[in-house]
């Protein structure tokens, strides 16, 4: 089951070029790397914690979403109820099955423009605009302090939510 769930996964599109090793390494290595190495067991070079990463698991789903469209909008989902009210996000995060997730809340400015970009692009890619449409909630907490340039905490999730576009155009705000 496992290999017939990989290969088709693996061969839903395939790029054939004259260089055999760009073939394997595009169509076998990449996209494997991309979803079972970074995403499922989260172990990427510099990944080491087993923690996601806000930034880095969306780039990673630019790969995946040709091959496992359904898996790129919950990670999408997932990244975006990863944002501060501020429309800044949680830079990493550990999951925990109770839902008391440590992460860090940092000052790197470009996280906040991939959830808007990864959208866009998911959207262009498989024509689900009705992801737009989904609540997501956001995290609380207060913001860094003038001397802090991160700070490692359980932030609440908030009890409203707002549509996955809402979240897309706070980080746009923010960013700007």
């Amino acid at each position: 089951l496992y290999k017939k769930a990989l290969d088709e996964y693996l061969d839903v599109y395939v790029l054939e070029t004259s260089d055999k090793n760009l073939d394997m390494m595009f169509n076998k290595f990449a996209k494997y790397q991309s979803l079972y190495c970074r995403v499922y067991a989260r172990c990427g070079f510099y990944q080491t914690s087993g923690a996601f990463g806000f930034r880095d698991q969306l780039q990673d789903m630019l790969c995946v979403m040709y091959s496992y469209p359904e898996y790129a909008r919950e990670h999408i989902l997932l990244c975006a109820a990863h944002q501060y009210l501020q429309g800044d996000v949680m830079h990493w995060w550990h999951p925990d099955p109770s839902k008391d997730e440590m992460g860090i809340r940092t000052r790197i400015s470009d996280d906040l423009l991939w959830l808007p970009f990864v959208v866009e692009r998911y959207i262009r890619i498989t024509g689900d605009e009705t992801v737009l449409f989904t609540p997501v909630s956001y995290l609380s907490s207060p913001s860094l302090e003038e001397w802090e340039n991160d700070r490692y905490e359980k932030a609440e999730k908030t009890v409203e939510k707002e549509s996955l576009y809402a979240h897309c155009v706070r980080a746009l705000n923010a960013s700007l």
